[in-house]
């Protein structure tokens, strides 16, 4: 299978190993596919709502943790 973009990859390992653990040991957290596509969602879905659109430049600055991944798929 062939995936255009990024997103469609993330959303295609989310949905079929959702139940797949990311691990953060800086953190010592776990997060599966499954929460972290849900939590990049409702961020994607809040930069929308502030008037983020395709061809946005958005930046981050985040350590190497669960919350620079889910904000790293929303800006996709």
């Amino acid at each position: 299978m062939t995936y255009r973009t990024i997103d469609e990859l993330y959303d295609f390992v989310a949905d079929r190993f959702g139940q797949t653990q990311c691990r953060f040991p800086a953190d010592n957290a776990a997060v599966s596919m499954e929460q972290l596509a849900a939590v990049s969602r409702k961020y994607a879905a809040g930069l929308a709502r502030r008037g983020v659109k395709k061809g946005d430049l958005v930046g981050c600055l985040f350590p190497n943790s669960a919350e620079f991944l889910t904000t790293f798929f929303a800006i996709l």
